[in-house]
């Protein structure tokens, strides 16, 4: 059965291979490509000069002209790489300010996603009056609700909370358009796959079905084959997907010493803010405590505090100067912290992807990055993985 199982997997990626168009930037011509010539309205182009934006990143150089022509679009590329911006300009550009009705659907796997995403899509179409609400879990729906009545035109939020609000016919997607899937891969590895079909149900008058993931599994696959209409793949290289730009290393010890590990790194790094990737929610109390222990400027962030501790973590530790965040997995996708300096994983991750995510925290926008890797002599077979496709180097302490 598994082999079978592993033969109707690999068919049916090679039919998304043949079945979907991929675009190369060499043979579109749109590698020295401006925002002014993606035809964005001034107020549009103004508002992302303000946010800091430059030039448009390689995913949105190729999606946004895909995404403004109406077509269903796969994208693939790391974290970091501007897949908000990529979807979220052309929604912008696409909304009928005088429509107050839902016209756009983002789906996230976090609530921590879901807040980053509302916030940038705001900033961008701030000046052209496109109103967002970001709806997820952890906070009372009351407050959701009548913001949703006030009238929106983009709506971000987790699978969970939007589908509660479909149920109680509190949110209406009779005018919607186009339905965005942001960290496909992770909403899918959440369990959530059930409740897209549902919603993609409520959804089905949409025009547009647009999917961004940082790798592009079976599952992933076969939602875009069964949801989407003739998608055009826009795949960023391997190379850009491995973070070439962060410097990565592993530090080797015994298990006993690894905390003693830990605060050397912290040590040589005390400028410089800094996200330590632990196992378990557990794990992230104990380090963080014997952190604080030890006179550290620690905040921790994990699934069993609640949404106004996360967000009070993750406010606190986006303030300028040093400090460290202890998190677990739920840190590697949808926070906002773009001066991560240095990214140290105390535990290994479950997997290589898991990995990629992880050190994609620093090293964001094309600025270079420091990773650290905590091992121990049971974690080389982990170890060979990543230098299979990574390079990697040993860790050297000051004297």
């Amino acid at each position: 059965m598994f082999i079978l199982r592993c033969v109707k997997r690999f068919i049916s990626y090679l039919m998304f291979v043949v079945s979907s168009p991929f675009v190369k930037r060499e043979k579109v011509g749109l590698k020295n490509l401006s925002f002014e010539e993606l035809n964005i309205k001034d107020s549009v182009l103004s508002a992302i000069y303000t946010m800091g934006y430059e030039k448009p990143s390689p995913i949105q150089k190729e999606t946004i002209p895909l995404i403004l022509s109406g077509r269903d679009v796969v994208g693939q590329a790391r974290s970091g790489s501007g897949k908000t911006a990529a979807f979220g300009i052309p929604l912008v550009e696409m909304t009928n300010i005088a429509d107050r009705s839902v016209q756009a659907l983002i789906l996230t796997p976090t609530r921590e996603l879901a807040e980053q995403v509302a916030r940038e899509i705001s900033n961008i179409g701030r000046k052209r009056g496109v109103r967002v609400c970001a709806i997820y879990g952890g906070m009372p729906i009351e407050p959701q609700i009548r913001r949703l009545q006030g009238g929106v035109h983009v709506v971000v939020g987790t699978p969970g909370r939007i589908l509660d609000h479909l149920r109680r016919k509190t949110l209406n997607l009779r005018s919607i358009r186009v339905i965005v899937l942001d960290e496909a891969d992770r909403i899918l590895d959440m369990g959530f796959i059930d409740d897209i079909s549902t919603i993609l149900f409520f959804a089905k008058n949409r025009k547009q079905t647009l999917l961004f993931s940082a790798t592009m599994p079976y599952e992933v696959i076969n939602l875009s084959r069964k949801y989407m209409k003739n998608p055009i793949t826009v795949k960023i290289s391997q190379d850009e997907l491995i973070v070439k730009h962060i410097d990565q290393y592993y530090v080797e010890t015994v298990p006993e010493n690894k905390l003693k590990v830990l605060k050397r790194i912290l040590n040589e790094h005390r400028e410089e803010k800094i996200l330590v990737f632990c196992a378990t929610r557990r794990k992230t109390n104990h380090i963080a405590w014997k952190l604080k222990q030890s006179g550290y400027f620690v905040f921790r962030l994990n699934g069993d505090m609640t949404q106004s501790q996360r967000n009070w973590s993750l406010e606190s530790f986006r303030k300028p100067g040093s400090k460290i965040l202890v998190a677990t997995d739920v840190a590697s996708r949808g926070i906002d912290v773009p001066t991560t300096d240095l990214v140290v994983n105390f535990d290994i991750p479950r997997n290589l992807k898991d990995y990629v995510h992880r050190i994609g925290r620093t090293g964001r926008f094309d600025r270079r990055g420091k990773a650290i890797t905590i091992i121990t002599q049971r974690d080389h077979s982990f170890l060979r993985k990543i230098l299979r496709t990574n390079k990697m180097e040993k860790y050297y302490f000051k004297k």
